[in-house]
């Protein structure tokens, strides 16, 4: 499980845990509508999209 360093709630899904931290840190994060995986920018998600 990860834990937040700023509030140590704990999660057992690394894209709960990055979705928190993103709340933390003002970060904006992409996120595919057909699988719900997390992306760092607009470009990673646009590659990702081809998958399916």
């Amino acid at each position: 499980p990860e834990v937040c360093t700023f509030c140590n709630e704990s999660f057992d899904k690394a894209a709960s845990y990055r979705r928190h931290m993103a709340s933390h840190l003002s970060v904006e994060l992409h996120q595919c509508v057909e699988c719900h995986k997390l992306f760092n920018n607009n470009r990673q998600l646009n590659f990702h999209m081809k998958i399916h």
